[in-house]
């Protein structure tokens, strides 16, 4: 601190607002759960058996969603995660050149990346992200959207951050502008676990001696955040999530901002407003 008033005015702070990953929780995430619908493995179970093909090309095209020389800790436990446990997919994308990338939008949360393969004339499509937001470049009705997104919350609820991971090919002569015109194949869910910093609960406890009350706002799904509030003792917060701040008018917002201390599935526009 390079002047004394900044001090002053943390003194008189009464609201601490902060992100969840890497502020409340350690940022080292591992890939804990695969799941494809008809079959759910956790990768650190001691007794995991050799993982069918469906789940080796689900870690495969979660991989291939993933920056090549990936710096997040997300995608970096996910490249390590399909190095282990789906080497002989890799080998064989190996042989492919990444041709077209769609970022992640304020309105559609996931990454889209096309790959041209070597011995193929179609275009190979790799998908991962919100869940929500995968779905709807999906082919999938809506009985099995719907017990897809209870798989979500499951997940959810125990602090994991859920991804979707889809895949499939493309063959038009130009490729569409956004990701939302594919149509592509559902493979499953990726989940990661981030430890809660164990700092975290006691510090928060210290806030509240003080009198400051603390929020947490997160990209997260509502069902992730709400496990993680419990475990740093936000427990019995109620959830606001992003889609309800973006109809908010000012006076909504200040209303949400005073009664809720967690906020979910939020966009960094969300955050900073």
């Amino acid at each position: 601190t390079r002047r004394l008033p900044a001090i002053e005015a943390l003194g008189s702070a009464t609201v601490l607002a902060m992100d969840k990953t890497g502020t409340l929780t350690e940022n080292r995430m591992s890939v804990a759960i695969l799941d494809t619908g008809s079959t759910r493995v956790d990768l650190g179970d001691d007794n995991l058996p050799v993982l069918g093909e469906d789940l080796r090309r689900l870690l495969a095209v979660a991989e291939a969603a993933c920056e090549l020389e990936a710096f997040d800790p997300m995608e970096r436990a996910i490249q390590s995660a399909a190095r282990q446990y789906a080497s002989s997919e890799l080998a064989d994308r190996e042989r492919s050149s990444l041709i077209q990338e769609y970022d992640l939008l304020p309105d559609f949360p996931a990454v889209t990346h096309i790959w041209r393969h070597s011995a193929q004339p179609a275009l190979r499509v790799a998908m991962k992200g919100a869940p929500e937001a995968v779905l709807s470049a999906c082919r999938i009705d809506e009985a099995a959207r719907q017990a897809l997104l209870r798989r979500v919350d499951e997940l959810a609820h125990d602090g994991l951050r859920v991804l979707a991971i889809a895949g499939g090919q493309f063959e038009g002569e130009a490729l569409p502008e956004g990701p939302r015109s594919f149509h592509l194949e559902l493979l499953g869910l990726l989940s990661l676990r981030d430890p809660v910093r164990k700092s975290v609960p006691a510090a928060l406890a210290e806030f509240r001696r003080a009198g400051i009350r603390v929020i947490m706002i997160t990209g997260d799904h509502p069902q992730t955040a709400r496990s993680v509030a419990r475990a740093v003792g936000l427990d019995g917060a109620g959830v606001t999530v992003g889609a309800e701040l973006a109809t908010a008018s000012e006076e909504e917002l200040r209303r949400l901002a005073s009664k809720s201390s967690v906020f979910a599935r939020t966009t960094p526009e969300q955050k900073l407003r």
